[in-house]
């Protein structure tokens, strides 16, 4: 059997878990030398209190070169620290003198600065930050020595001012991150921000830093624990270190795009902790950047109440989320704010999050009329509307047209709503438009779809049209309605075709296509519309394992993220025994080969495969996987499975879950796992909803209809 490794950090989580909570300063970037480093301090201090004043203040002083060339032996801030208290202890009121002095004999002045100064200020930053990018402009090193040295000079600063690291964390400029970001291998993302958040350096002060962040949130999920600091979550004596870590390192903003991600993977497990923190970071004053401003504080607390109607919205909480959504309109209305949302650019958008909640609720829901209701209010009120917003009111529209089953009127909708001419070339390169309009597959001429193109009504008014090409969820929305459509009128063969066909024109316009369109960020969701409609309509299982090797064997899926929340791989292979050990073990090394992570759903499709197969051992080993991995464990088959062959549950299992099991209130089926997804596959009535939450969905209507 293939060992697929966690493709999260060359060592295991508790190697780094336990060194992540031990000494702040990166042990293997330290010279073996460094273990006589007490012989060097006492050196030092024997020497000092040999010589005076004026032996290192004279001119060309032999004893102040001597002194420097001591210090340079140092490798420890630690160490530093020591000697420095010892020059201000034997030399005094003169110890600036001294500093002065010592800096006359070297050219490297920064870096004698970033030590000597006795307290940490501008000067002593300028210093630190100027001995980093003097490290990165180096030509006579090479990038291994260069990241070396670098981290060096962190740990240093660090051990050097633990006291003011611990409290405020280290500010490191973007021209540095910014190298990091372009010259680090991207398999040492993992190490490199552990060692960041090692070490307090601020995880938010510049672009790049947040973009490796997020790297490593869209990541495995080890990569999801480390970037969102869920790791000092597994033990509740580290929880008072991550309020530190996470308040300290984080802006309020970035706290807030943490917090929004786990809770779009649903991912409840510590989600109040996190917003206690986000609270803690409000209350305390510690938004640097808002702190000036009453009304910005008031505007704190809406972003922050908007991130508790996330949550509730996801976890489905109605009654809660619309006594919520009416304390935030009156909060708004008593401090003024409504009064600003029209013009203001920092109050523009605050609205913008609590409306789309209630539409997405009311499309799970299958209130499709209430839908183009609230819709159509929304496009009435004073409240500006971006981009962005306006291409998720887009989404959501598109998305509550599958009840209707109708690839002509999706279609139609989604031409409106982006740009004409760009999108139904589009289409047409895609197949989608001879497959909609045409009912073939062919591609029709320039000639031919530009004169169908002026023949189309425009269903939408230009408020809520957005200036660009649809987005990947738009277009997995026309794919699964055409896809849903077709398997209903054609026989197994007229749809294996036409399946085959659409997706050859799929495949081909990536290969030729793609790198046209800058703006088109492409994720795995229409794979994930193939491959579904393959397995449970034409149940073609050895054609099933052909189209994700295919799709993984070329070269354009190298930009592709398996940004969805379903994973391909596990749609292939959860209770498919028809896939032999040979096509699994070749799906495995297809993963490894692109360094894809194993998620989840992929875990438990290998443990529950194994277990079928009477191979108990090698489910175990997955099992293992999981809980290695600190995978939240809500699958009632894997729970069964663990209670059947007495198998250890992990250390912060909820064991509420199975109570919940044992009174059947999971999701219907529970291959709704790997088989569904909100946005890709499933109808929109498979949420169960009481009459009582579609009261209050109806309320909510009420309440936006009277916004002013």
């Amino acid at each position: 059997m293939l060992r697929y490794r966690l493709l999260l950090h060359k060592s295991t989580p508790q190697r780094w878990f336990s060194t992540i909570l031990k000494a702040p300063v990166d042990a293997h970037t330290r010279n073996p030398t460094s273990v006589s480093s007490e012989n060097i301090v006492s050196r030092i201090f024997e020497y000092v209190d040999g010589i005076s004043r004026h032996d290192i203040c004279r001119s060309n002083s032999e004893e102040a070169l001597k002194l420097f060339n001591m210090l340079k032996i140092i490798e420890q801030g630690h160490d530093m620290r020591r000697v420095k208290n010892k020059l201000t202890r034997r030399f005094k009121i003169h110890y600036s003198a001294i500093f002065y002095a010592l800096r006359k004999v070297t050219k490297d002045t920064a870096w004698l600065d970033m030590i000597l100064f006795r307290k940490i200020g501008p000067r002593q930053c300028m210093a630190f930050h100027k001995c980093l990018s003097m490290i990165i402009e180096c030509k006579d090193i090479n990038l291994e020595q260069k990241r070396k040295r670098m981290y060096d000079i962190i740990s240093f600063q660090h051990d050097l001012f633990p006291e003011a690291s611990q409290k405020r964390g280290i500010i490191i400029p973007e021209i540095i991150h910014k190298w990091c970001w372009e010259n680090l291998p991207k398999q040492n993302s993992f190490d490199h921000y552990y060692f960041l958040i090692k070490n307090d350096v601020h995880l938010s002060s510049s672009l790049s830093v947040r973009k490796l962040g997020k790297r490593l949130m869209q990541g495995s999920e080890m990569e999801l624990q480390l970037a969102s600091l869920q790791i000092f979550l597994q033990n509740d004596a580290h929880k008072n270190l991550f309020f530190s870590k996470f308040s300290k390192l984080h802006s309020f903003d970035s706290m807030l795009l943490i917090i929004n991600r786990l809770i779009y993977l649903k991912d409840f497990r510590n989600i109040k902790v996190y917003l206690s923190a986000l609270l803690f970071k409000m209350d305390t004053g510690q938004v640097h950047d808002f702190f000036t401003s009453a009304k910005s504080k008031q505007l704190l607390f809406v972003k922050f109440n908007n991130a508790l109607l996330y949550y509730l919205s996801q976890s489905q909480n109605i009654e809660m989320f619309l006594e919520t959504f009416t304390t935030e309109l009156q909060f708004m209305k008593k401090m003024g704010l409504m009064d600003e949302v029209e013009h203001s650019l920092s109050t523009m958008n605050l609205l913008h999050k609590p409306l789309l909640f209630i539409t997405r609720l009311l499309r799970k829901k299958g209130m499709h009329e209430e839908v183009f209701k609230l819709i159509s209010t929304i496009q009435k009120l004073p409240v500006k509307k971006n981009y962005h917003f306006n291409q998720f009111i887009l989404n959501e529209l598109i998305a509550s047209f599958r009840s209707f089953n109708d690839p002509k009127l999706t279609c139609q909708y989604v031409i409106s709503g982006f740009k004409k001419v760009v999108t139904c070339e589009l289409l047409n390169d895609m197949g989608l438009w001879s497959a909609v309009f045409h009912s073939h597959h062919h591609t029709l001429s320039k000639d031919s779809l530009y004169s169908e193109i002026q023949g189309l009504e425009t269903l939408l008014p230009t408020s809520m049209q957005v200036n660009s090409i649809p987005s990947c969820a738009v277009l997995t929305e026309i794919y699964r309605v055409v896809l849903a459509t077709n398997a209903r009128i054609m026989n197994q063969q007229q749809y294996q075709d036409f399946i085959l066909n659409l997706y050859s024109k799929y495949t081909t316009f990536l290969k030729q296509k793609k790198s046209k369109l800058k703006s088109f960020s492409h994720d795995t969701g229409i794979l994930n519309v193939f491959l579904h409609h393959i397995r449970f309509e034409l149940k073609n299982f050895g054609l099933l394992f052909e189209i994700l090797k295919d799709f993984y064997n070329q070269r354009f899926q190298i930009g592709i993220r398996n940004t969805t929340s379903r994973c391909p791989f596990s749609l292939v292979l959860y209770k498919n025994y028809e896939v032999s050990q040979s096509q699994v073990d070749y799906l495995l090394s297809l993963m490894h080969e692109h360094r894809l992570p194993l998620n989840f759903q992929f875990c438990t499709a290998m443990v529950i495969r194994y277990l079928n197969l009477n191979n108990p051992d090698e489910a175990l080993t997955w099992y293992k996987r999981i809980v290695h991995a600190g995978f939240t464990i809500n699958h009632a088959l894997l729970i069964q499975a663990i209670e059947e062959n007495g198998w250890e549950y992990p250390v912060n299992f909820d064991k509420a879950v199975l109570q919940r099991i044992d009174k059947k209130t999971l999701e219907p089926t529970d291959d709704s796992l790997f088989i569904e997804d909100d946005d890709e596959l499933i109808g929109a009535n498979n949420h169960i909803y009481s009459i009582d939450q579609e009261d209050s969905l109806r309320k909510l209507i009420n309440l936006v209809e009277h916004i002013q």
